[in-house]
């Protein structure tokens, strides 16, 4: 019964979305698409699985100026405009911390603009609510083509969710919607937008370390901005310990709030503490010059696969499973099902449980099964 509710929840839902997309949108035709506005917003490892989507869009309408319409936070580095490729995104516009009034004389100015089309890249927890919102600012800017919204998933009854729904990874679940729309999708491409700049100063950094020999870097990222995402420190201690006695080098990267917790693993000269002093594109530059990345679940490990360099990601059970998973062909996934699985909380009140079952010795296993 429950089962029979889960998905007749989600299908009426997306039903509800159909039916006013097809009566309020018309179908588009691709030759006669000049001006497109997309909505995304969200947070580092968000944004970087929503890069082949937007990747995407920009090879389907080579010849349209794109612009993007979010409420990240526009000035950070980890939103979608500071990270991806020039060339894609023509003109930002972001409502957050705007004021009502703000947001209405910024939406009203946008008419100007005569979009022609409306792509959302939804978010991963976007509510019916959060999508029909989208889909009246489409109506309100007289855009006449849209499409993109979709639930893709909900908390509700989430225990029987993760026995009984296998959810897609967010990367492949944003492409499925460009294809279900009629747009062709031939490869996945993450276009990260690194500067001659940012390639010169790694590369400074890097040899002022000794650190140019890629094949015998691994990076390590042992923060997260959740607690509940954190593997041991001293678990990661004990893998690092055998890359040392390996005679690898140890890279940990993170933001400035990582800096003090990876500082407790600088206990030999091998080890290097990145932990604030590089921008995330920065860190993916430092990620090329690695041959492996340990990580948490967090938003440098979707850097580092998209930056090509593979990983061995440490989950907890918070989530449901595979959807923030790295692409299989890049990253190996260790996670531990327990009965509060899945929580949802930022902090654990169990200490971690499903994290402390991942022993280290699983993780030295695969790194032998690897040649490491």
């Amino acid at each position: 019964m429950v089962i029979w509710f889960i998905q007749w929840n989600y299908r009426l839902q997306n039903r509800i979305i159909g039916i006013l997309q097809r009566l309020f949108f018309q179908d588009y035709d691709k030759g006669n698409i000049r001006k497109i506005l997309v909505w995304r917003g969200g947070s580092l490892g968000d944004n970087i699985c929503a890069l082949p989507a937007m990747h995407a869009i920009s090879q389907n309408f080579p010849e349209a100026s794109i612009d993007l319409l979010t409420n990240s936070r526009g000035a950070h580095l980890v939103s979608l405009e500071q990270l991806i490729a020039p060339g894609i995104i023509n003109q930002v516009f972001n409502l957050f911390s705007l004021s009502f009034q703000q947001k209405f004389f910024l939406l009203q100015s946008l008419k100007e603009y005569q979009y022609d089309l409306f792509i959302e890249v939804p978010e991963n927890l976007a509510t019916l609510r959060i999508e029909l919102r989208n889909m009246v600012i489409a109506k309100f800017l007289k855009i006449p083509f849209g499409f993109g919204w979709e639930i893709a998933s909900s908390r509700l009854f989430k225990k029987y969710q993760a026995r009984v729904v296998e959810f897609e990874n967010e990367t492949q679940r944003l492409l499925n919607i460009l294809k279900k729309n009629q747009l062709l999708v031939t490869q996945k491409k993450y276009p990260l937008g690194w500067s001659e700049i940012d390639r010169v100063y790694v590369k400074k950094k890097l040899k002022e370390k000794s650190l140019l020999d890629d094949k015998q870097n691994i990076a390590f990222v042992v923060g997260a901005k959740r607690s509940a995402n954190r593997w041991p420190i001293h678990y990661f201690e004990e893998v690092i310990r055998y890359f040392i006695s390996q005679q690898f080098n140890i890279l940990l990267i993170g933001g400035k709030e990582d800096f003090a917790l990876a500082e407790t693993l600088v206990f030999d000269e091998k080890v290097h503490n990145f932990c604030g002093s590089l921008t995330p594109l920065q860190s993916g530059l430092v990620f090329q010059h690695c041959r492996l990345t340990i990580s948490n679940d967090t938003g440098p490990m979707h850097l580092s696969y998209a930056a090509g360099t593979p990983v061995i990601a440490i989950f907890s059970a918070r989530d449901y499973a595979q959807k923030w998973f790295p692409p299989k062909e890049l990253g190996t996934v260790f996670r531990k099902d327990v009965e509060c699985s899945p929580c949802f909380l930022d902090e654990c009140p169990y200490d971690n449980r499903c994290l402390k079952e991942i022993q280290p010795e699983q993780i030295l296993k695969e790194l032998h099964e690897r040649g490491l």
